[in-house]
């Protein structure tokens, strides 16, 4: 068994809907927005603090993950059924 590839590695490769994920990223826009500006300033100076503090640690992983997992997801979508 392959680990660490979630979900392809159990066999359940079924992607979100490209109008499920519109819907879901307007509902996310509309929340955001509900948030007053101020708020929404503090959130995002907090955001690239975190960013530089775990944005080293994520490139790493992805650059030495990266070409494994993007091989393990193409031989899991090769051997899926077609719909």
């Amino acid at each position: 068994m392959v680990e660490g590839v979630g979900a392809l590695h159990r066999g359940i490769t079924h992607l979100m809907a490209p109008w499920k994920l519109i819907l879901l990223a307007g509902k996310a826009h509309r929340g955001w927005k509900r948030i007053p500006p101020e708020r929404r300033a503090e959130i995002m100076q907090a955001l690239e603090q975190t960013a530089r503090k775990h944005g080293p640690v994520v490139a790493k992983t992805v650059r030495e993950q990266g070409p494994t997992a993007a091989r393990r997801i193409g031989e899991a979508l090769k051997q899926r059924k077609p719909r």
